[in-house]
């Protein structure tokens, strides 16, 4: 098996049938790990997102508001790794997939089926 062979069945627990990536079956076990690979890198996205909207709690002590905005720019740069490496693992297994002939989506946040709605709901 090729170097790209066994990454891909690293990546996707199984060895392709054929090159052109075309049984049902296979197609729907690359689908569900670009999905929870995708839905993995949106998860860290967002609370990347939340932790750069937090603002100080009224009230608190200048000495308080410097004792959290430490943690939250260790909260924060820890996220930007976990969304670098989100990131990172589903680009590399959607290139995986497609070189094997594999239907993709464009866009990472197309297997995120209900994205659009839980961002809604959350601004509210």
């Amino acid at each position: 098996m090729d170097i790209l062979g066994m990454a891909f069945k690293k990546t996707f627990g199984f060895r392709p049938s054929r090159l052109d990536g075309m049984c049902d079956h296979e197609q729907e076990i690359v689908d569900a790990k670009l999905q929870t690979l995708a839905e993995t890198f949106s998860y860290f996205c967002r609370l990347q997102q939340s932790i750069l909207e937090e603002k100080p709690a009224r009230g608190d002590t200048l000495q308080s508001t410097e004792r959290n905005l430490l943690k939250q720019a260790r909260s924060l740069g820890q996220v930007n790794k976990d969304v670098t490496a989100a990131k990172r693992n589903f680009w590399r297994a959607h290139k995986l997939a497609e070189d094997r002939g594999y239907k993709v989506m464009e866009k990472h946040t197309s297997y995120v089926p209900n994205l659009l709605q839980e961002i809604i709901k959350n601004r509210r």
